[in-house]
């Protein structure tokens, strides 16, 4: 959904350079875009007052952020577009919108640094902070206990799954059984696949045919899948989903059924880096100041997510992991 009054724009900048990742750690990078987000801000941007030297010598979430990023004066962050409403390009195919874009844009502002923000592949992300390549993650990620275990999370906006099928198929199911057998697109590396995973077990526990599941790089492709008809439905994130059903066609032709298909609630999460000492903490700090002030609600009531909202932010709320869906 583009941002009503999103005025700031970001210069792509295609990086050249290889990328390079520790070999201990395994990595996918594909095509990455750069953009650094001018100082002249959104109008969600959340009010910090006056920057001073002295700001560091006191408790605040400035003042928490590690030196090295803080002397560098800019956190780079890597999302996955496009996952609207959460990130995705604005009509001139190189403004970064969405609402993971405006959040982070206002808590590097808190954080008296600048946002740069770089568009990689979903699967590459997570092992790019771990390499030091990233400072953080921000781009509709669960937080899960796996997880857990490579970054920490700073939770900040509740989530499940649905399912986006035809307004005819959806007419005829009446629970998640009445879906065995039906072919149904995923995102590889998202929640979805393990969900899809444990619900074909389900059909056949119950003797009916497992779901035919397709993995795509992209959220998009597996949209484009079902919208050619290559397959009967699509799994994603709830946000997503309702976005998707209520624009499509003008929203006559899907809708966004079974909200239990992830039946166990989860939170997405930023990212960050566990070699960052202090800067989960002034992530989280920011986020509660901008929960405390209105600019966090202000964000979400725009891409109509109030009621996702968390009444705080928590590092590593997790209560289930990513193979492990219920």
């Amino acid at each position: 959904m583009p941002a009503a009054g999103f005025k700031r724009r970001i210069r792509l900048v295609v990086i050249a350079t290889a990328c390079i990742v520790a070999a201990s750690v395994l990595t996918a990078c594909g095509d990455i875009k750069s953009s650094s987000s001018s100082s002249s801000g959104s109008s969600t941007s959340a009010s910090t007052g006056s920057s001073s030297a002295s700001s560091a010598s006191s408790t605040t979430p400035a003042s928490l952020v590690p030196e090295d990023i803080r002397s560098s004066g800019k956190l780079v962050v890597g999302t996955n577009i496009p996952y609207p409403p959460m990130e995705f390009f604005g009509p001139d195919g190189q403004t970064f919108e969405g609402v993971d874009v405006e959040l982070i844009e206002a808590i590097a502002e808190g954080l008296e640094l600048e946002p740069e923000l770089i568009n990689s592949s979903y699967d590459g992300l997570i092992p790019s902070v771990v390499s030091g390549r990233l400072d953080v993650i921000i781009s509709g990620m669960g937080d899960f206990t796996d997880r857990e275990k490579q970054l920490d999370f700073v939770d900040y906006v509740k989530t499940g799954s649905e399912v986006m099928m035809s307004k005819e198929a959806a007419a005829k199911a009446n629970s998640l059984l009445d879906l065995c057998g039906m072919s149904i697109g995923v995102q590889a590396g998202t929640d979805q696949v393990a969900a899809t995973e444990e619900e074909s077990k389900r059909c056949e526990a119950a003797g009916k045919p497992p779901l035919k599941v397709e993995t795509f790089p992209e959220d998009s492709d597996a949209l484009l899948a079902q919208k050619s008809g290559r397959v009967e439905l699509h799994a994603a994130d709830a946000p997503v989903v309702a976005y998707e059903a209520a624009t499509i066609d003008g929203g006559k032709r899907f809708v966004a059924k079974f909200p239990n298909f992830l039946s166990t609630p989860i939170d997405y999460g930023i990212g960050v880096s566990k070699d960052q000492e202090g800067l989960a903490e002034a992530i989280r700090d920011q986020l509660n100041v901008m929960i405390e002030d209105g600019t966090y609600g202000k964000i979400l009531a725009k891409y109509h997510l109030q009621e996702l909202a968390v009444p705080k932010a928590v590092i590593n709320g997790a209560t289930v992991s990513s193979t492990g869906v219920e």
